[in-house]
């Protein structure tokens, strides 16, 4: 169901550090929160309600806006989000959405995810990419997610404190610098979001909440920040995104404004469902109460009272189950069906009272008259109900339909995905089966290869080496007298003498080491010419 309500509007003022002059403006917000306040206070009044919104399964935003310096990041982040007194509303806020979901009905089941990007010179970069590539994102609407950055890393986590430190992740990702008025000045726009969804397990019908909590860089003054080159160009990118800002807030509080410009920057068109769209929004505006800024305290209470008259059109993002949708068919259809009874009855009573002649029991002429109309009346009005709920009954039975079918296809996809999964299944078994096969392969091949190897061995190096059959012996003589051959064959058949050369020589090398080079030529020499026999 829809529900209509303004952007609550909420100023904080920080600790003066300057002496304050007197002023005569006044301006109208929700609550305002004086220097003394602390951060737990701010919490339970701007933050503590959305996140009930959320569980209902509304879009919320919490933005901050502000000069610099005045206390935007300390009162969305806080000087530390681990800090349990000096915590902003970030972290508290997700300690009581998880405890939300810790106090839910059991039958309800929830997924959180979140992202974190900063609007850098008008470039969308991812703060939770690992990899640093996705500096660039674009933004994209569809008629059932709404306006959504495409591309951007989204982390499922199931606690606090996973998500404060994904959180302290993306932070150490974003863009500060040190300027004239603040050491640790934010340099880009960070938008952090939050997607809680919920599943009913036994009806089936989902809710989802986004909860997007912007923290806005601080408009700059020059002359006061002393920026200078690269931090002069990111100041003017800031205000200029700021300057956009303004004019959408302009435009949507302008009656006769026939276009609203959220596409002149990349935060105006993230923020265009916060907005005047479907989200329930909450702006806080950071002032200071030193005379030294009061122009930009001035201008940031201008743009509150703008902001505070836009009225947005936030509704519970919900998908009915099928059973719901047929309930709900069925219900019409028999309203219908008594709605048709009643009009059959009055038309026989009309028919009745203008059929008889003279006056009836309700009065004279005038009286007949009048109830005649007021039973046209009556019937008109019921016509038009009808028509009505024949066109609800047309449109649930439509949805119906088209659930039904996407039913079928993610039925059939687990089919197919199964009939997969089981041949897959078989592949793998028989994979198995041949690697088992080859391993038995492979330790046989092993085994042979080992016996081969001891048989190389052994026949390489054997244990006791016999002389050869044809060793030959020679008797020690002189020096310079050749040697005498003893082995008889060499006598018997001297034609092999010549053949037997080598292997004279070979025996000679091992059983005649003694002997000097000139025995072996001797040897040589009685070979190729043998004496002549006595």
């Amino acid at each position: 169901m829809a529900d209509r309500g303004n952007v609550k509007v909420v100023c904080r003022v920080r600790p003066q550090n300057q002496v304050v002059e007197d002023g005569a403006y006044n301006f109208t917000f929700d609550r305002v929160f004086g220097p003394s306040s602390t951060q737990l206070e701010c919490f339970e009044y701007v933050a503590k309600p959305v996140v009930g919104d959320i569980m209902e399964g509304y879009n919320a935003t919490i933005f901050a806006y502000g000069q610099t310096s005045s206390g935007k990041t300390h009162t969305m982040e806080g000087p530390s989000i681990t800090d349990k007194e000096q915590r902003g509303i970030i972290p508290r806020t997700v300690c009581e959405l998880f405890e939300g979901v810790s106090n839910a009905d059991s039958s309800i089941e929830f997924t959180v995810k979140v992202s974190y990007v900063e609007i850098y010179m008008e470039r969308i970069r991812d703060l939770l990419d690992q990899f640093h590539t996705k500096t660039n994102l674009s933004v994209r609407e569809d008629p059932r997610q709404g306006i959504y950055v495409s591309g951007v890393t989204e982390e499922y986590t199931t606690c606090e404190e996973e998500l404060l430190q994904v959180m302290s992740n993306g932070a150490k990702n974003r863009a500060t610098a040190a300027t004239g008025m603040n050491e640790g000045s934010s340099r880009s726009h960070s938008v952090f979001m939050v997607t809680v969804t919920q599943r009913h397990l036994e009806t089936g019908s989902t809710k989802t909440g986004k909860l997007f909590l912007v923290d806005l860089a601080g408009s700059e003054m020059v002359r006061k920040t002393h920026a200078s080159g690269q931090q002069l160009e990111e100041a003017k990118t800031i205000n200029k995104s700021l300057s956009a800002l303004g004019l959408v807030i302009n435009a949507l509080t302008d009656e006769k404004a026939q276009h609203v410009p959220y596409r002149d920057s990349k935060l105006t068109r993230v923020l265009q469902d916060s907005l005047g769209g479907n989200s329930k929004t909450v702006l806080v505006i950071n002032t200071s109460p030193s005379s030294y800024n009061a122009s930009e305290t001035l201008s940031t209470c201008r743009f509150g009272s703008r902001a505070k008259s836009i009225t947005n059109k936030p509704k519970i993002n919900e998908e009915r189950s099928v059973e719901e949708l047929s309930a709900l068919l069925q219900k019409a259809e028999n309203a219908i069906d008594m709605q048709q009874s009643y009009i059959l009855a009055l038309e026989g009573q009309l028919r009745s009272a203008t059929g008889q002649g003279g006056p009836v029991a309700v009065g004279g002429d005038d009286g007949m008259h009048n109830e005649i109309l007021a039973l046209q009346s009556k019937v008109a009005s019921l016509t038009a109900e009808l028509a009505e709920e024949r066109e609800e009954s047309t449109r649930r039975e439509r949805e119906v339909k088209n659930l039904t079918a996407m039913m079928v296809d993610k039925e059939q996809l687990l089919t197919q995905a199964g009939e997969l999964m089981t041949e897959a299944e078989r592949h793998c078994e028989v994979h198995r089966e041949k690697v088992e096969e080859l391993e038995g392969e492979k330790s046989k091949l092993m085994d042979e290869m080992l016996e081969v190897k001891e048989e190389l061995r052994q026949v390489t190096f054997p244990a006791t080496r016999e002389p050869p059959p044809h060793t030959h012996e020679f008797a020690p003589v002189p020096s310079r007298q050749a040697p005498v051959l003893l082995s008889e064959t060499c006598e018997r058949n001297p034609s092999s003498r010549a053949r037997s050369c080598g292997c004279m020589l070979r025996s000679s090398s091992r059983t005649t080491s003694g002997f000097t080079r000139t025995s072996m030529r001797a040897t040589k020499w009685a070979h190729r010419a043998p004496a002549r026999p006595r």
